[in-house]
């Protein structure tokens, strides 16, 4: 193998190994406490966009250390990490019983708890 091709390898693994770390790890009963404590932040701030201030997570936000939180028209996206221009994290729809997760898209979203999703926005 040449030194070129095993770099190319080298640097693949890791990325991979990288990547993998970056998608959140819930339980379906974790995820739906936070999607039950985000409730009240999204039913003020849903139809809004913008950051949501640190002093107004909840404290289920707060323990997955997020990067930043964000309200969108859709619902709340809790950044969790971030490389390059992708982000991972945990999402919570505005109206959950008309969200629907569509493969193929971007962001992408995986469900978690019965309200709550995993999201990967690749950028």
């Amino acid at each position: 193998m040449t030194a070129t091709r095993f770099a190319f390898v080298l640097v693949t693994f890791a990325a991979c190994t990288f990547l993998a770390g970056c998608t959140p790890s819930l339980s379906g009963a974790e995820a739906d406490g936070l999607a039950a404590d985000s409730r009240p932040l999204l039913k003020a701030m849903c139809g809004s966009t913008g950051p949501v201030s640190p002093v107004n997570w909840p404290e289920s936000v707060r323990l997955q250390q997020p990067q930043s939180v964000w309200v969108k028209a859709d619902g709340l996206y809790v950044a969790t990490s971030s490389f390059m221009e992708s982000e991972w994290g945990i999402f919570v729809p505005c109206k959950p019983e008309q969200f629907r997760a569509t493969p193929g898209t971007d962001p992408s979203f995986e469900k978690l708890g019965e309200s709550a999703y995993s999201y990967h926005l690749a950028g």
